[in-house]
């Protein structure tokens, strides 16, 4: 079992060597899977609500399905007839931690951790009606630090006479940037520098360190507030029927700062900006007792998350007059990613960002347990149905973001058989503005949505055959009908006839021309033996379903999301601001090709 921890809080588990994409988590009986990230949990409840945690890894009883890993199952606490309650805090400070060597300010940084809550639980009427609460709180304020490379005042003028760096003119020699001549005095002429770029430029903080490396250190911190709440009653109606009702809620809302400040950049600490979440998880259950040998139990739960991931330069409007990179759309709103070869990424770094999700699953679950003679039968049905409404335009394998994104590699400046282009040939790319790669994506649907059914249907029979020996006979039948959206079906890209399908739009249908297998039989077979009072031998078989969700992968394909990448051949950018020609008034083959 490898177990890593991802930022949402939860735990990314691999199992027995399956995808950690494959496991299932419920709380309470309900399911509870981060939709879109399904490796993720969607709540974790305060760690003194809960009462127990089973986890089944292997050789899984038919009862456990919609999973291809794990099977967790973790069961929070109930109010009894006595009142419990517990309290507790947890202190962390960098003050009594030792100092980060590579920090250079003055002062440690800040790392102060506040976790804080407790629970109570008793009864509202004595032997029938019961209540049981918890809260957690988490509270953090962390200082996060970098080493970067920013260009000196040299550079961003165009000047690498000091650099031993040649720097060659794009609108000479030939196509394939063979026979360049380069500028005097490695200095590229104000006239020929980018307007856009020196806006850009105009925003990065200058060197606080010396060197043409490693020169400039940036700090900032991370404010984290969580809150976590549980509270569940239960109802004992009569001897044979119990009910119980639960709601739950993670409200949670970080700060993080840029790297480079007003010129964006990758983050300190988590992601960059404003992270406003809240998680809400409402189920209620109910166990029924038929007869003495027949017992019924059903849960049914509800959860949801909206989640709303906004960049620091949100709704700013930095007057760089890129064409086609920003947009009416305020969700279009602030800079480019900038990236240039051997300086840290520039701009708005991230193309997830701006997003806004809002995730809704709905789960039931039914089971029946019938005791016959030495048979411990049981039965039962699994359903859940999966939403997710998102803003989110990223696709592609440059994954440009809404506002469009620009990779500087040195090439236009250097010389095919030449020395490799360094750090300088890419800024001096950059001062030309004349980037390698180029991009933007648009989303077309506004919100992206998905749709998608999930089912399970099984039966067990645990048969006691002897005293020492039990054996478990189970089978499963899942399926997994394609996802549709809310207002169409599927796409699909036809490579013969070079068409996309739109489903349920004129005579395609939902599906689009795919089909599922509706034959997912999962068998299951268990064998204990218990040797002596002290020896258990256990074996079993069993063949589990992936239970990833199509959604994931098909949130986003053309035309949910278009996406347009233009990519230079290796010594020729992508676009050109100008038609600029040599000192002779011809075109160059970077011109010619750009034309």
């Amino acid at each position: 079992m490898n177990v890593g921890v991802v930022a949402a809080g939860s735990l990314v588990t691999n199992v027995n060597g399956a995808s950690y994409s494959s496991n299932n988590t419920r709380l309470d009986g309900a399911m509870n899977v981060n939709t879109f990230l399904v490796h993720n949990a969607l709540y974790i409840p305060p760690a003194e609500s809960i009462e127990t945690v089973n986890i089944a890894t292997n050789s899984l009883d038919a009862d456990q399905g919609i999973a291809g890993g794990a099977a967790v199952n973790v069961m929070t606490k109930s109010g009894s007839n006595q009142f419990h309650g517990a309290a507790f805090g947890y202190h962390s400070n960098s003050r009594l931690a030792a100092e980060n060597f590579f920090y250079i300010e003055k002062n440690l940084p800040k790392n102060l951790i506040n976790q804080y809550g407790g629970t109570l639980g008793g009864p509202i009427k004595k032997d029938s009606l019961f209540f049981f609460g918890s809260w957690e709180g988490l509270r953090q304020r962390q200082n996060f630090s970098r080493l970067l490379t920013v260009p000196t005042a040299d550079q961003r003028a165009g000047d690498f006479s000091a650099f031993n760096t040649r720097i060659y003119d794009p609108t000479t020699g030939l196509l394939d940037g063979a026979g360049r001549t380069a500028f005097e005095n490695a200095m590229i002429p104000a006239s020929r520098q980018s307007a856009i770029t020196r806006k850009f430029a105009n925003l990065i903080p200058l060197p606080n360190l010396p060197g043409v490396s490693s020169n400039y250190f940036a700090s900032a911190p991370l404010v984290l507030n969580q809150d976590n709440v549980d509270g569940k009653i239960n109802w004992n109606r009569s001897p044979k029927n119990s009910l119980w009702a639960k709601y739950s809620t993670m409200r949670q809302y970080a700060v993080t700062q840029t790297t480079l400040g007003e010129a964006g950049g990758d983050s300190l600490g988590g992601a960059a900006g404003i992270i406003d979440a809240t998680v809400q998880l409402a189920t209620i259950g109910s166990t029924y007792v038929v007869s003495p040998n027949f017992l019924f139990d059903a849960t049914l739960g509800f959860t949801r998350q909206g989640l709303q991931s906004i960049p620091p330069d949100y709704g700013r409007d930095y007057q760089l007059g890129i064409p086609g990179t920003l947009g009416p759309d305020i969700r279009q709103s602030g800079l480019v990613d900038m990236r240039v070869s051997g300086y840290p990424a520039m701009g708005n770094v991230s193309a997830d960002k701006p997003s806004f999700k809002y995730e809704n699953t709905w789960a039931l679950a039914t089971n029946a347990n019938w005791i016959h003679g030495s048979h411990d039968i049981r039965f039962g049905l699994d359903l859940a149905r999966q939403q997710m409404n998102h803003w989110q335009p990223e696709a592609g394998l440059f994954r440009p973001g809404p506002r469009g994104k620009f990779s500087f590699t040195g090439g236009a400046t250097a010389l095919r058989a030449g020395a490799a282009p360094n750090q300088f040939n890419g800024w001096a790319d950059w001062v030309l503005g004349l980037p390698q790669q180029a991009g933007k994506s648009l989303q077309f649907y506004d919100p992206m949505s998905t749709r998608e059914w999930q089912t399970g249907l099984y039966f067990r029979d645990r048969w006691h055959a002897q005293r020492n020996l039990t054996i478990t006979l189970g089978l499963r039948w899942e399926y997994y009908p394609l996802m549709t959206r809310a207002h169409s079906g599927i796409e699909r890209y036809d490579v013969e006839a070079n068409k996309v399908f739109l489903g349920r739009f004129g005579a395609v249908p939902d599906n689009a021309g795919t089909t599922v297998s509706k034959k997912l039989f999962a068998p299951r077979i268990g064998v204990a033996y218990r040797i002596g009072p002290k020896v258990v031998v256990r074996t079993g078989y069993g063949i589990s379903i992936d239970p990833y969700p199509v959604a994931r992968a098909m949130r986003a394909p053309y035309p949910v999301v278009v996406v347009g990448d233009y990519l230079g051949p290796k010594f020729v950018p992508a676009i050109s601001p100008h038609r600029a020609r040599d000192s002779r008034g011809r075109r160059s083959g970077y011109q010619q090709w750009c034309d």
